[in-house]
């Protein structure tokens, strides 16, 4: 008795073809929980769930029998063109943002050049807040703050820097060499410079690469 009163409501709600509106259903929920879970900046999350959930809504909307109900059928294509609205806004918002703080980030790196404001990159980069950034934009983000404290003269910090990099043994044992360059220790600079090449392979930054290996010419000299 009670399948059929249930079998009666999903036929009254949905009609006959009720698989595609459960199936929807589902794939959401799922949707919505990965996105809150991940480790994605906050503002993805927002835009992937309100997209995702226009998205389930539109595609239910056009699920349900609505001719079995013809006065409703205009406030229905007025709702379903708000829905199509809601999830280009929430895609647009999402490049906006993500574009926004690589423009930031690209303008650093360029601060950060021989010649470049040191001063402005840093002003900029306290700018970025590093809970709205991809794990790619943190990583260009952590080595940013890494080279400005060095070339703006803060050792302890750029110590404290450096540790984020241990698995990156190329990047970690080159920068240790400039920091120590930095405090005048040079015979470890030499030692650190070396370990620097030895640990470049075939998917080290060709111009990581050629950094090292022009520091390692200086050291010696």
């Amino acid at each position: 008795m009670a399948d059929s009163v249930l079998e009666k409501i999903i036929e009254t709600v949905f009609g006959t073809n009720w698989l595609t509106p459960a199936v929807i259903i589902v794939a959401f929920s799922a949707a919505v929980s990965l996105a809150y879970k991940s480790s994605l900046p906050q503002y993805i999350k927002v835009c992937l769930i309100v997209s995702t959930s226009s998205i389930s809504l539109l595609i239910l909307s056009f699920c349900y029998p609505w001719q079995n109900h013809p006065n409703f059928l205009p406030t229905v294509e007025n709702v379903q063109w708000l829905l199509g609205g809601i999830t280009v806004l929430a895609i647009l918002m999402l490049l906006f943002c993500y574009r926004r703080i690589d423009n930031l980030l690209d303008l650093v790196i360029e601060n950060t050049k021989p010649g470049g404001n040191k001063i402005a990159a840093w002003k900029e980069l306290q700018s970025i807040k590093a809970s709205n950034l991809t794990s790619w934009q943190k990583k260009k983000y952590n080595k940013r703050r890494l080279y400005l404290r060095v070339f703006l003269g803060n050792m302890c910090g750029a110590d404290q820097e450096l540790d984020k990099f241990k698995d990156d043994k190329p990047f970690y044992y080159y920068m240790k060499a400039i920091i120590l360059n930095f405090k005048g220790n040079h015979k470890d600079e030499l030692e650190v410079i070396k370990l620097a090449e030895d640990s470049c392979d075939g998917e080290t930054d060709p111009l990581l690469h050629f950094q090292i290996i022009a520091n390692r010419g200086v050291a010696y000299v």
